[in-house]
């Protein structure tokens, strides 16, 4: 049974002060609109405050820091790691977020503030479940440039293959409970894996996904009527999971 339920809430964020008052801010901000998991800092939150469920929600937008990705992340190379999403387009051109090395230390400096105190909730609280939350565009993005299989999937369930793993049996009560709300459901498809940061407890770890256009306008950014049945239909998971023997 899990006493607690940790809600990292990554990419939910659209604030850009971090970045100060850099004349290509409002071209970032245009740009990092497709990749923004619009109010899922709502979806995951539940309705009625539970002080077993706690989030923690990144305050600002992942193209200035994604605290999703790992030191040394491969993805580097694309610009899409920890601080290179400097490297989108702006009005045509390819702008740099950064310009000195001291600028860089403050960004990483945001990140690991974050993972740190990532890890010092799963550390005050043993025993949980760490939850994923996330959304995905059901079309095209610099993050996925085929979306052919995001159709078909309404929520994605992710889960690493190390010790954070959740037990089949919890891999399956989550299916579950989604299938069984008429969702169609997928496992590491379209995204895999799953949250970690280094603790010296354990804890199991978990993505959710829901696809952005189940409860939002991705033109408008608006919330659709849906939007609030999508969050009961998320939250209420989390009164099976603490019951889960």
């Amino acid at each position: 049974m899990f006493k607690s339920i940790v809600l990292h809430i990554p990419h939910s964020s659209d604030n850009f002060d971090f970045a100060g008052q850099d004349r290509y801010v409002e071209g970032w901000r245009r740009q990092a609109e497709p990749l923004i998991d619009w109010y899922t800092d709502e979806l995951f939150n539940p309705a009625i405050s539970d002080e077993r469920v706690i989030p923690v929600i990144f305050d600002t937008c992942r193209t200035l820091v994604d605290v999703e990705r790992m030191c040394q992340d491969p993805l580097e190379n694309k610009g899409l790691g920890i601080t290179s999403y400097a490297l989108l387009h702006t009005d045509g051109e390819l702008y740099k977020v950064r310009e000195s090395k001291e600028e860089d230390i403050r960004y990483m400096k945001k990140y690991l503030d974050h993972q740190h105190k990532s890890a010092h909730l799963l550390v005050a609280h043993p025993n949980s479940l760490l939850i994923d939350c996330h959304s995905f565009s059901s079309r095209p993005t610099i993050l996925q440039p085929d979306v052919s299989r995001n159709q078909e999937v309404d929520i994605c369930i992710g889960f690493n293959e190390d010790n954070t793993k959740p037990s089949d049996s919890i891999i399956a009560l989550v299916a579950d409970h989604f299938t069984g709300r008429g969702y169609r459901v997928s496992f590491n498809v379209p995204f895999s894996n799953s949250k970690t940061v280094e603790t010296p407890v354990r804890y199991t770890s978990i993505m959710i996904e829901i696809n952005k256009a189940i409860y939002m306008d991705e033109d408008t950014l608006e919330k659709k009527a849906s939007f609030e049945k999508v969050r009961e239909d998320v939250t209420s998971l989390y009164g099976r999971l603490f019951l889960y023997i």
